[in-house]
């Protein structure tokens, strides 16, 4: 079970608020936006990936842009990895499309469309793509929500399913208590199982209007956002993770997770640490 224990490391970061309410400006007292945020490992600190984001006159997240910094290579400024733009219909605040422009190629963006409930949450996210053999591939996933859980189901409409994920959200409060997660395999498939602890401040994902778009959808969609990986249902959770246990059939790993935080509450540094691992993860961040 290699693999699982592969899938597990690579998932370990993920968050979730309650999907009962979506109030994305509604926390309490000031928003502080995300401005900047900043991801390297201990192991090659001079290599850091770096998120840029810019609003309109309405607060809406409209563009992400997702550089490199590579000091051992002489890359000392920020160079452009890909760009995502998001599209809205008139002052509506959900994006009704993500378009994700990679710096190799910018003419032709991966358009990820989106649909929602007239409570704002979303519904359905879905892309379309080629395979190798030039065929088109569509990819969607659907979300079902029932008191306190909510389920994630993907369909690909032509290929291998394998490491799809099939996700079960169980909600606790304003913050995801644990993710089940199956992803079939050619040997049936296996699970992985996070449970989750939280700290009282402020998850500045949460903040944006995009925390039920872009920063919250199953990880099948390929929307090559994870970089790092703490994409994947981070915008639903109210406060921040401090401890994770993930669980799959051959062992339990925790990862820890420690803040320094601004005035307003928000984080302006991030630290992970994995258990029996010498190696930590950083985030820092600024706001307007």
């Amino acid at each position: 079970m290699r693999t699982a224990k592969y899938v597990a490391c690579i998932l370990l970061v993920v968050l979730i608020q309650s999907c009962r309410k979506f109030d994305f400006f509604n926390h309490g007292t000031k928003v502080d936006l995300l401005k900047k945020e900043v991801y390297y490992v201990s192991a090659i600190p001079g290599y850091r990936t770096v998120k840029e984001f810019q609003y309109d006159n309405l607060k809406r997240c409209t563009t992400i842009v997702v550089s490199k910094i590579d000091s051992a290579n002489n890359i000392l400024a920020p160079q452009t990895i890909f760009i995502l733009t998001m599209k809205y219909t008139g002052s509506s605040m959900q994006p009704y499309e993500i378009d994700q422009a990679s710096s190799f190629n910018p003419q032709r963006p991966k358009k990820f469309y989106l649909t929602y409930d007239l409570d704002g949450r979303k519904l359905l996210d879905s892309t379309r793509e080629k395979n190798f053999e030039g065929e088109e591939i569509y990819r969607l996933n659907i979300y079902e929500y029932k008191p306190n859980r909510v389920i994630s189901t993907p369909y690909i409409s032509k290929g291998s399913k394998n490491y799809a994920s099939y996700d079960t959200l169980d909600l606790q409060g304003q913050n995801i208590h644990r993710l089940a997660t199956f992803y079939p395999d050619d040997n049936g498939g296996f699970w992985v199982a996070q449970t989750y602890t939280f700290d009282n401040k402020k998850n500045p994902y949460s903040q944006l209007n995009i925390a039920n778009a872009l920063y919250f959808m199953n990880s099948t969609i390929g929307m090559g956002y994870n970089l790092p990986q703490e994409m994947h249902y981070i915008g639903l959770n109210k406060n921040n993770m401090r401890t994770i246990i993930v669980s799959t059939v051959e062992e339990d790993g925790l990862v820890t997770i420690d803040y320094t935080y601004n005035n307003d509450g928000y984080p302006t540094k991030k630290t992970m640490g994995f258990d029996g691992a010498e190696q930590k993860e950083f985030y820092e961040f600024e706001y307007y």
